[in-house]
């Protein structure tokens, strides 16, 4: 099989578990929501957001540092020194899992001190704490199997994680408010769920890795596990930072958002309710950077492979598959959730369906976001990994100045959204300046062109579907019956302008009987 075979059947494998354990998270928020409110919810987002970034390092960072350099590894056919990198990205993943998990338990009121948060948060604090070491022992396994390009584990385990997180955490914070516990001790059941989640996840990794590597424990090399320790870490810090955009834009609300409104008298439940509408946006948008995550997450590995062969042709090819297949969520994601963001909002929420606005704003920033993360897994592919970190940090800087101006201001929450929009658009701008400016690799924009105009059109058909549907139906099946129409318009769109090539329908499954259809309608 191809590289560029095994890069698109990994993404759609990853894309398709990530998008599945996505709607897991929704069905997750939304009875979250009936039974808390927009105020517990706001309990349960404050911090978690800050938690994403907490373990990045092990959600994004030494999964793909490990799985670049098992990939490159792999490549010049040396199976035990991948498996030392391995090795030594759990050792180091593994100490510092539990020295976040002290901090968080040590230094609980300090952190809600310095944030202004509410008192009510540092049940959310523990609940989550107990989960970084689990976590980082996923990470590493998650990084040995992308880097050998079995991504089934990865997806499996996204599957489980979704599921126990449902179950557990929505049947816990029933079960504490029905026996008299205020809302802020019955989220902690929320919080207690996300970790069981993460921890069952962790085990069924560390079974199927036990399965996998059995035959390589006798030719681990200790000098080899010594060199490859410091290189992982070398490497995941600035691919943790470069890889989690979405995670540090998220982080930056989270320190900016209490302090700002206090100014201006919005204080306690007041602020915590509008940052639970914010939360509510932000569940929707999960959606399609899941799916986006797994392109990056094969992105890396497929490039540092392209990379070993020392072929400028193979490179190229694999970033703009990258590219492309990033623009192709981007774009009709970004659109559909700008032009239908009321009614996607109370199609999931009903009722509870403040906040709109914020979903639409996120709708401006999700093209900008997508595609900056796929220019930066490129660049961390060909070894550039400290390019998205000067991206991420000017990004930052930018975001955190719109932040403190507009949040205190008559903008209030959608002043971090405009923040949010500025640091997408130059997170996305400076990844894209420096790889044509400073690197050998061409990747050409012209690949995001056929994908935009059909999400464009999309768009359009998505209003007019909602509008008409309106006039006989209710705001649910119209919005169905308009999503619905407008995806069978894009997909038509992106057939007809032969958007597709050969090699890549036939990568996908039953491709080429796909293909057989597309010529007999004079498509392809």
């Amino acid at each position: 099989m191809s590289t560029q075979n095994k890069f698109i059947k990994g993404a759609l494998l990853l894309s398709i578990a990530g998008l599945l354990a996505k709607v897991l998270s929704m069905f997750f928020r939304i009875p979250l929501l009936y039974l808390v409110k927009d105020e517990g919810l706001g309990y349960y987002q404050t911090f978690y957001s800050v938690y994403l970034v907490l373990i990045a390092l092990f959600l994004i960072g030494m999964p793909q540092a490990i799985s670049k350099i098992v990939a490159s590894k792999r490549a010049q056919n040396k199976p035990e020194e991948a498996y030392a990198c391995f090795q030594g990205g759990l050792i180091v993943s593994v100490i510092l899992g539990f020295a976040i998990t002290t901090i968080l338990f040590v230094f609980t009121n300090q952190i809600i001190e310095l944030n202004s948060w509410s008192e009510g948060t540092k049940y959310v604090i523990y609940g989550l704490a107990i989960s970084p070491v689990f976590v980082s022992v996923a990470g590493a396994i998650k990084g040995y199997f992308q880097g050998m390009q079995i991504m089934k584990p990865t997806a499996i385990s996204q599957l489980i994680e979704g599921f126990v997180k449902v179950v557990v955490g929505i049947s816990l914070t029933y079960v504490l408010l029905k026996s008299g516990f205020t809302v802020p001790m019955a989220v902690a059941g929320a919080a207690i769920g996300t970790s069981l989640g993460y921890i069952t996840s962790a085990i069924y990794l560390y079974i199927s890795y036990k399965r996998e590597t059995k035959s390589l424990y006798a030719k681990l090399n200790k000098n080899e596990l010594k060199i490859q320790m410091w290189r992982i870490f070398r490497m995941a810090i600035p691919v943790t930072i470069g890889a989690s955009a979405f995670s540090i834009m998220n982080f930056i609300d989270s320190m900016t958002f209490y302090s700002r409104l206090e100014t201006i008298g919005i204080v306690d439940k007041a602020a915590t309710i509008m940052y639970g509408q914010i939360g509510k946006a932000n569940s929707i948008i999960n959606v399609p950077l899941a799916i986006s995550l797994a392109v990056m997450i094969s992105t890396i590995p497929a490039i540092a492979e392209a990379n070993e062969s020392n072929s400028a042709e193979n490179l190229r090819s694999a970033g703009e598959n990258s590219l492309k297949l990033s623009a192709l969520l981007a774009f009709p994601a970004g659109i559909g959730l700008f032009v239908l963001a009321e009614p996607i909002m109370s199609l999931i929420y009903q009722s509870n369906n403040q906040g709109h606005i914020y979903l639409a704003l996120f709708g401006i920033c999700l093209p900008f976001l997508i595609l900056g993360q796929a220019l930066s897994s490129i660049l961390q592919g060909i070894g550039r990994v400290m390019v998205p970190v000067g991206c991420i940090i000017v990004a930052a800087i930018v975001k955190y100045i719109v932040n403190y101006s507009l949040i205190s201001s008559t903008l209030n929450g959608k002043g971090a959204l405009i923040g949010s929009i500025v640091f997408c658009f130059t997170f996305f701008i400076l990844n894209y300046i420096i790889l044509l400016g400073y690197t050998k690799l061409k990747v050409s924009l012209s690949v995001c062109i056929k994908p935009l105009v059909s999400a464009v059109v999309m768009g359009a058909f998505a209003i007019i579907g909602f509008k008409v549907s309106r006039i006989a139906f209710g705001v649910s099946i119209s919005t169905f019956i308009a999503v619905a129409s407008a995806s069978i318009v894009y997909i038509v769109l992106l057939c007809a302008l032969r958007t597709f090539s050969v090699e890549e329908l036939e990568a996908l499954p039953k491709g080429s009987k796909l293909i057989k259809i597309l010529k007999k309608v004079k498509m392809f």
